[in-house]
């Protein structure tokens, strides 16, 4: 107990382990990844993991049992905001693992295990005074797609891309860029337009393509879906989708698509049903009817909805019918247009075993196939390896717009908020993470920054250097601007004397080093700090080490040895062989 005292100046309380899903990853190797988190401002000098089989011991001369165990040195990730991270990927040889933590800091030493806090290292000999993971299931493991982690992301939103096939235009389409959107404004864009400029995604070095949704519907961005089965008319036909991704595919292009499962349209056929035969509707528990009669007219809506949006009814999945329909759904595009996947919108108001069964029904039609989730905060208890693979990264796109646009932060914040946003998820989470700028729901970070190329090119520096897997807003690399919806989502411009060309310029820089240097990128250790509010990012693999350099207030005024990638105003990264 005395020795205790010694360090109860330690932030006790910070400690955090428990044996779940986000402190404990199973690899794909059959090693386990183990995390521990402890106070930032605790002078913590190393931590090392003890463990070893909890079955496997020797017996003493004196006839006592004495555990084999082993002390591994954690690595240390970097002091966040209150917490600071370690980690360690250890190999049990016998798929099983007890083990707690030594941590050694300037007051003394303590252990933690999952019986508590002890200085006494004698008690750390009782077998169960330890954390355990019992026994390693590769099933158990977080193991996504192989290509997701080494993909740039392209996000399309089908109607203000091109338009390909003026045949299939509605009667009120408006001239190619001639207004600003409105919500209800239609340009024509469509999927033939898409396969046209295929050539031009593939020379800007997109290896993904993430649709809007393209089913029937009757609103400019689909997502109050009248049929599941069909192809909007004026995105054009199945076979045109069939096409799409066949070409895309010979350009190492994939191609997932939006999965709206959250809420329909009126006129999907099961709501309409509803609407007619109100209470005596075989459908009436697909949705969430709250009293009869229901009516598109009323002031009070008698359903659940989609936010408050009275045309979006929202769908019931725990009604087993639902969810099949849905899970069939799914299953129908991939086998149709061999498709890649999707992302599902408004993911986290659907219930877990859904996502589940989704996963499980889709990975025997396809592999490969991912599934993203649109979630705008901590996504961890999506990300266990059963549900989602990847998660739009909100989170580190609100840092960059607090930091760089806002200028909300100073810079030794904004490194100790990065390394938390860095830290939400394990290692192997992270690097398939779908990170963004902006999209159909925000506003462009042109717009964002004010026009301000050099805020720009900042934002974007941070987004392909991080962990996970970087998509460009359609137009971002031409300095596409855009309020808030629908102003967002601006068409196209294919007049390529209207681009920013060096912002142009510099985005292709960006794509060209992300899959050159893609070994660092995606595998790369990442390490930041901060100096004299000067921004140190560095990713090292292999015997390779990017270094970026980035100011937000000053011009950089250094001077490298090494090789230059880029040089900019704010901003220098460069490349060493060690």
């Amino acid at each position: 107990m005395v020795r205790l005292l010694l360090v109860i100046s330690m932030n006790l309380a910070a400690l955090y382990h428990v044996s779940d899903y986000n402190c404990t990853q199973v690899q794909s190797d059959g090693s386990i990844l183990i995390r521990l988190k402890t106070s930032s401002e605790d002078n913590i000098k190393e931590i090392n993991l003890i463990h070893g089989d909890p079955f496997l011991g020797i017996n003493s001369d004196e006839g006592n049992w004495n555990w084999v165990k082993y002390t591994e040195t954690m690595e240390f990730l970097g002091k966040g905001e209150f917490h600071s991270y370690y980690q360690i990927i250890v190999k049990p040889k016998y798929k099983r693992i007890r083990y707690f933590f030594e941590i050694i800091s300037e007051e003394g030493t303590i252990f933690f295990g999952e019986k508590g806090i002890t200085a006494n290292q004698e008690v750390t000999e009782d077998n169960f005074f330890g954390f355990s993971y019992p026994y390693i299931h590769l099933s158990d493991g977080y193991i996504p797609p192989s290509w997701l982690k080494k993909t740039i992301w392209y996000q399309i939103f089908p109607d203000r891309f091109y338009n390909g096939d003026p045949s299939n235009n509605q009667e009120n389409v408006v001239k190619w860029n001639s207004i600003l959107p409105k919500s209800n404004t239609f340009f024509g864009g469509d999927l033939k337009g898409i396969i046209q400029k295929l050539d031009y995604l593939q020379e800007l070095g997109i290896r993904g393509i993430y649709l809007n949704p393209i089913f029937k519907s009757p609103s400019t961005h689909k997502y109050d879906t009248d049929d599941y089965y069909q192809i909007d008319s004026h995105f054009g036909t199945k076979d045109d989708l069939i096409n799409l991704v066949k070409e895309a595919h010979k350009r190492n292009i994939k191609v997932i698509l939006d999965a709206v499962f959250n809420h329909t349209s009126p006129d999907f056929f099961a709501f309409k049903d509803v609407l007619i035969n109100q209470d005596k509707s075989k459908y009436k528990d697909w949705f969430f009817i709250k009293k009869f009669p229901i009516s598109l007219d009323d002031k009070e809506i008698n359903y659940e909805t989609f936010a408050f949006v009275r045309k979006m009814p929202k769908i019931n999945v725990d009604n087993k019918e639902v969810a099949n329909y849905l899970i069939d759904v799914a299953k129908y595009w991939i086998k149709e247009a061999n498709i890649d996947g999707f992302r599902v919108d408004v993911a986290n108001e659907q219930p877990h075993q859904f996502y589940r069964k989704l996963r499980e029904e889709i990975k025997k039609v396809k592999g490969d196939a991912v599934l993203i989730a649109e979630s705008w905060s901590n996504s961890s208890i999506w990300l266990y390896g059963d549900q989602f693979d990847s998660v739009m990264n909100y989170l580190f796109t609100n840092l960059i717009v607090d930091f760089i646009v806002k200028k909300g932060l100073d810079s030794q914040t904004f490194v100790r908020k990065y390394i938390d946003v860095l830290n939400t998820y394990p290692l192997t989470t992270s690097k398939n993470l779908f990170n963004l700028l902006d999209s159909h729901d925000t506003q462009r970070i042109m717009t964002l920054c004010n026009n301000d190329l050099d805020l720009v090119k900042l934002s974007y520096t941070l987004l392909f250097t991080f962990i996970g897997t970087p998509c460009l807003y359609y137009g971002g690399e031409i300095g596409l601007e855009g309020k808030d919806d629908p102003d967002c989502r601006r068409c196209m411009i294919w007049d390529e004397s209207k681009w920013n060309q060096p912002l142009n310029k510099f985005i292709k820089e960006l794509i060209k080093i992300r899959n050159k240097y893609s070994d660092v990128f995606v595998d790369g250790k990442l390490d930041i700090k901060e100096k004299d509010e000067l921004i140190i990012i560095k990713r090292e693999y292999d015997n390779k080490v990017i270094t970026t350099y980035l100011s937000i207030s000053n011009y950089l005024k250094i001077n490298p040895n090494d090789e230059i990638l880029i040089k900019d105003n704010k901003l220098l990264m460069v490349i060493t062989y060690l």
